[in-house]
């Protein structure tokens, strides 16, 4: 078969333009884009004496001059192509190309990045064609709506990838690490592409805050409620942050069905603060306020409290607000006899999407010998960072108060507080969370603790993008239109899982063969995986988060409220009748959990973890609870190896998964196994 010339590529534009059909890869040597992806990433079983296509070679069909003429193929198709069909098989092709043919080609980013782009921007699109939406109904208008934010997120995504894309590979060029590298020096590549990002940004904007999100704000029909337990909170208020604060109590208050008490823990400032905020939402929503009563504690005055920091070591709890904190881990003390449950939640930061009961309930499934359930904090790769155990977060915990007080568990906490302390934990006993941590880990053996399911804590994590918490590290632009990709509305987020393309960009950061396949094969199993129906991600207390799961709880804890996304989000769902907290505030009342003491910069990375990135994707691989392998399977029949269909695409490389739940290996098909990480 002859090598494809680009002297072919005046012909191929006319029949593709002419038609305006599906282009099948017509003057390739392949005969569909499944074909191109298998031959190009396998080579050894398409081309050869005794293959499919003995009459050709691989540098004829996927070398150089094949991928030249692909890129100039295709940048003349997208600059055209304006037809949503079109796009979808540009897109196709793309992915294609990138996954299997060259995934270190920069050109073909750019050109990936424009399709997507321009794709998510014809969906959008048709949601202004009255012709397209008087039919659907309000149920289907809505839905269309949400799968068209879906589109342009993955898009949005796509482009900040690219972005990275550059950066890393004008690092290597120029012999320099990532973090040497001014992000400016990409900025002439990237700005056609940062003209689409804007618009694909603007367009989920208009999206994201309309008039149907407005409605959701101050609702005209509030749930009714019902005989359901009285739900008891625990909430902490130091300083006058009430104004911060009350969009968790909001968002609290416009779903729950079920009467609420709340023990308010915090100074007298604070106190005073949260209830002339309470008059007023008294005032201006009564009906919200309907069966909702408050009790206020000083913490630094109460005598339990006084005995407890008296006992705690000097170097725990310095600051107020870390006490107020430890204040909330020892509720049991504070509360009085007829609370047997408390839900302790942060104020500022979190934002409750569903009914408040259904998190209480949760509860009713503890084991009789655990005392509290708490989210799970930090990925494997986020606690192998720190010194002492960080697993579980304090911002949202269910106490078992009357087993609590049967229990010795205040005993624990001080006997946690001093065993983490001689250990030599960094940064430790600064937070409730640690204590938690500790009593888990060192004193409980791993029990007396039940983890929440991931809905009722969802924190919007990149982790598979390079410092993605870390706003010095990505260009103006970006800083002020990034966002989690599963926002999909004020009120709706899902637990967003990267498919293999939005993985790919991770290559990059290596600089060896070897090591780039290895990155690439980790981006095509898991992308893969996350792809599947009822795909999940595992953390790293071995719980499991469905991708595309809906959250019913939203915590943005720490430095991830710096991003401009959050503070419009959490200002846009205040009650409207309430003078906005500014948006410094939003991150300024939390100004406690810096590096220094132990908060933490979510998502920054040093140099010394970028430059041991091999080891940080074996133990990503670990971190799964699987032994990750990738098998290469015949996907078209050759002489030595017959065929063998492979139930999902790509259709040329399966992945077989060993893990805890399963207990044994998937086998997909028999081929040569090569082993990425083990647990």
């Amino acid at each position: 078969m002859a090598r494809v010339q680009v002297g072919a590529l005046a012909a191929l534009l006319a029949v593709f333009v002419s038609t305006r059909q599906t282009w099948s890869l017509q003057g390739t040597c392949f005969d569909n884009v499944e074909q191109m992806a298998h031959c190009c990433d396998q080579p050894e079983r398409c081309f050869g004496p005794d293959s499919m296509m003995k009459n050709a070679t691989y540098e004829d069909c996927c070398g150089p001059g094949f991928q030249e003429f692909m890129k100039i193929f295709l940048s003349k198709v997208v600059r055209v192509a304006e037809d949503t069909e079109e796009l979808r098989e540009m897109q196709t092709i793309m992915k294609a190309y990138l996954i299997f043919v060259n995934s270190l080609d920069t050109t073909a980013w750019e050109l990936a990045a424009q399709v997507e782009g321009k794709l998510a921007i014809s969906h959008y699109n048709t949601l202004t064609m009255q012709d397209a939406n008087h039919h659907v109904g309000i149920q289907g208008f809505m839905k269309k709506r949400l799968a068209i934010m879906k589109d342009l997120n993955h898009a949005a995504h796509f482009c900040e990838n690219f972005f990275q894309v550059l950066w890393y590979h004008h690092a290597q060029a120029t012999g320099r690490s990532a973090v040497e590298t001014d992000i400016e020096s990409v900025r002439p590549l990237f700005a056609p592409t940062m003209q689409l990002y804007e618009a694909i940004q603007d367009a989920s904007d208009r999206l994201l805050y309309d008039k149907i999100a407005a409605s959701s704000v101050l609702p005209e029909v509030w749930p009714a409620l019902d005989n359901s337990p009285e739900v008891v909170l625990v909430v902490n208020v130091v300083g006058k942050w009430a104004s911060v604060g009350v969009v968790t109590f909001w968002s609290i208050l416009k779903h729950r069905t079920t009467p609420l008490r709340i023990f308010v823990f915090g100074d007298q400032a604070g106190i005073r603060d949260w209830r002339h905020v309470v008059n007023e939402m008294k005032s201006e929503a009564p009906h919200a306020m309907h069966r909702v009563r408050f009790d206020y504690i000083d913490v630094f005055l109460h005598p339990r409290m006084v005995n407890y920091f008296n006992r705690l070591p000097q170097e725990c709890a310095s600051t107020n607000m870390s006490k107020a904190l430890f204040a909330r881990l020892v509720c049991h003390e504070l509360l009085p006899g007829d609370v047997a449950r408390a839900i302790a939640i942060d104020l500022g930061d979190i934002l409750v999407f569903e009914d408040i009961l259904g998190l209480w309930r949760e509860g009713d499934l503890l084991q009789s010998d655990e005392l509290l359930a708490a989210a799970s904090h930090r990925s494997a790769e986020e606690t192998m960072r720190h010194t002492k155990p960080t697993n579980l977060n304090g911002g949202v915990v269910l106490y078992e108060v009357a087993r609590m007080r049967d229990s010795g568990y205040t005993e624990d906490t001080l006997r946690a507080a001093r065993e983490g302390l001689k250990r030599g934990y960094g940064h430790f006993c600064m937070w409730d969370q640690d204590i938690i941590n500790a009593m888990h880990q060192d004193l409980w053996g791993g029990r007396r603790v039940r983890v929440l399911p991931c809905r009722w804590s969802l924190f919007p994590v990149a982790g598979w993008q390079f410092f993605w918490n870390t706003p010095s590290f990505w260009l103006e632009e970006f800083v002020q239109r990034r966002r989690y990709p599963g926002f999909l509305g004020v009120d709706h987020f899902e637990h967003f899982c990267p498919g293999p393309v939005l993985m790919l960009h991770t290559i990059f950061a290596f600089g060896g063969k070897r090591d780039r396949q290895l990155a690439r094969d980790v981006a095509l199993v898991q992308g893969t995986r996350n792809d599947q129906p009822g795909s999940a991600i595992r953390g790293a207390d071995g719980s499991m988060c469905s991708c595309g799961e809906k959250a019913a709880l939203l915590h943005v804890p720490s430095t991830m409220k710096l991003w401009p996304w959050v503070q419009r989000l959490f200002s846009f769902l205040s009650p409207p009748f309430l003078e906005k907290a500014s948006e410094e505030a939003l991150f300024k009342s939390r100004t406690e959990q810096g590096e220094a003491i132990g908060g933490g910069f979510w998502g920054a990375e040093g140099e010394k973890e970028m430059s041991s990135m091999r080891q940080g994707t074996l133990r990503w691989a670990m971190s799964v609870g699987a032994t990750l392998v990738s098998k290469n399977c015949a996907g078209h029949p050759t002489q030595s190896n017959p065929y063998q269909p492979i139930p999902s695409f790509p259709p040329l490389r399966a992945t077989c998964l060993k893990g805890h739940a399963a207990n044994k290996q998937r086998e997909l098909c028999g081929c040569t196994i090569r082993t990425l990480g083990a647990k």
